[in-house]
């Protein structure tokens, strides 16, 4: 596995929340943060440590976990303002979240 470059990687998140209608900035961060968040359920430390270039495995600790109970009210947030301002038909990405948030509730 080839690693990218930063200014790559900063293009392919901004097109990944642009084709998910996410609105706000998103950084390389944000995804790290969310890739560690979510293999913390998964995961030893010192693996996500050794995939993630960490130097020490207790510095993911410092990527707290957000469960589902605090992402929903930020995923209603975004589904109000895309039905409030949007013209156009929610997308793929926020269909299946509409899906899998009115199925947790």
């Amino acid at each position: 596995m080839t690693p990218i470059g930063k200014g790559t990687l900063a293009k392919q998140m901004q097109s990944i929340a642009s084709i998910a209608s996410l609105y706000g900035k998103f950084t390389n961060s944000s995804g790290r943060k969310t890739v560690i968040q979510s293999l913390r359920d998964d995961f030893d430390p010192l693996e996500i440590s050794e995939l993630t270039g960490h130097a020490n495995p207790e510095s993911i600790s410092s990527y707290s976990h957000n469960p589902l109970e605090k992402q929903l009210p930020t995923t209603i947030q975004v589904m109000l303002y895309e039905r409030l301002f949007s013209t156009h038909q929610p997308c793929q990405a926020t269909q299946q979240l509409i899906v899998s948030v009115t199925t947790v509730t």
